[in-house]
């Protein structure tokens, strides 16, 4: 099922913990309608994840029609594809196992961009009013800093 309504990346600041080894995790996962992938309140790794899709949602604004990225989870099988289809639209595949479509949207580049920076601004204001540091949250911050460029 295709849907033209708007996704949004939720990140839950309140549910991060940081594990003993450095590594932050906490609830991160993607709304559209009524659907939540991949489930309402997934548990994982946010700032990592969210450095990668901001870099990889970066590649595809400045990638020709016809190219895709994936944005990955660290747990579990699921990921995303995000298919430029048009100069300013992408098609957001949502896959469980790489090959079953659970649903897709889609959206403007715009869009998709901007909340990803939501996300992560929420995230490195909560990361900045515990004290945390590590390389991950510095490249997540770079990622957002070069994603903020692309919606200027």
């Amino acid at each position: 099922m295709t849907s033209a309504n708007r996704i949004e990346v939720i990140v839950d600041v309140d549910s991060l913990a940081m594990y003993s080894s450095g590594n932050i995790v906490g609830d991160i996962f993607i709304t559209e309608k009524m659907n939540s992938f991949p489930d309402q309140y997934w548990f994982d790794f946010p700032i990592i994840i969210l450095g990668w899709w901001n870099r990889a949602v970066e590649r595809l604004s400045k990638a020709k029609i016809g190219s895709t990225e994936i944005l990955y989870f660290m747990d579990g099988p699921f990921r995303v594809n995000a298919a430029k289809i048009e100069n300013k639209k992408v098609k957001l595949s949502f896959l469980k196992y790489d090959r079953v479509e659970v649903f897709t949207s889609i959206v403007d580049m715009a869009y998709l961009i901007e909340q990803l920076l939501n996300a992560s601004r929420k995230l490195i204001r909560k990361i900045n009013n515990k004290g945390w540091s590590s390389e991950d949250i510095e490249e997540l911050r770079r990622s957002a800093k070069n994603l903020k460029e692309l919606a200027l």
